[in-house]
C-alpha cells in the first residue's frame, strides 16, 4: 500500500523539527558575521566572501546581514568528514 503524500511531508517535518531541538541555543537565532566566523573558526572576510558567492544563507535586516544559526550548524553537519573506524587503509 503506497504511503499519502501528507504521511512523507510529516515524517520531513518530523525530521526538521527533531534537528532544531538538538541544536544549541546559538545556532536557534540569527547571527552576525562576527559569530559565525567565531563558530566555524574563520576570519569575518571569509565569511563575507562566502554569503557574497552565496555558499551560505543571509537575512538582511536593513544595513544590517544576519546568518541563520541553523544555516552554519547544517553547513556544519554537511561538511564534517566522518573519521574511519577501522584502519580505513591510512
Amino acid at each position: 500500500m503506497a504511503k499519502p503524500k501528507n504521511a512523507a511531508l510529516d515524517g520531513r517535518e518530523r525530521d526538521q523539527r527533531q534537528f532544531e531541538e538538538r541544536l544549541p541555543l546559538q545556532f536557534r537565532r540569527l547571527l552576525t558575521v562576527k559569530e559565525a566566523a567565531e563558530i566555524l573558526g574563520l576570519k569575518a572576510s571569509t565569511i563575507r566572501a562566502w554569503l557574497y558567492q552565496r555558499r551560505l544563507p543571509l537575512v538582511r535586516c536593513g544595513r544590517s546581514i544576519r546568518i541563520p544559526g541553523q544555516a552554519v550548524a547544517e553547513f556544519i553537519e554537511q561538511h564534517t568528514v566522518p573519521a574511519c573506524e577501522n584502519r580505513c587503509g591510512h
